[in-house]
């Protein structure tokens, strides 16, 4: 990718939309370990923004969904296999 000629507003874009690229690529490969090993997969705490992407990114994977746990800065994602049985029933 070449930066020269690039406005400031043009490389900021394209920083976005390779951050954003990379969390769905994330969300997807997560959602397929959650969904092989019939576990959760419990993220580190993130900003509104990335949890979004990951809602929005897995909204049609049809072998998890996803949940927000906590408050605040402490707020998680949950990437959930549907099939999913916790040891309590």
């Amino acid at each position: 990718i070449l930066i020269q000629d690039r406005t400031c507003t043009e490389l900021l874009t394209m920083l976005v939309i390779h951050c954003i690229e990379a969390l769905v690529d994330l969300a997807e490969r997560l959602a397929q370990r959650a969904e092989r090993d019939q576990k959760i997969v419990k993220l580190s705490p993130m900003s509104p923004h990335d949890r979004r992407v990951f809602h929005r990114a897995l909204t049609e994977h049809e072998g998890v969904r996803t949940e927000s746990k906590g408050e605040g800065l402490y707020r998680n994602l949950l990437i959930i296999p549907s099939e999913y049985q916790s040891a309590r029933g």
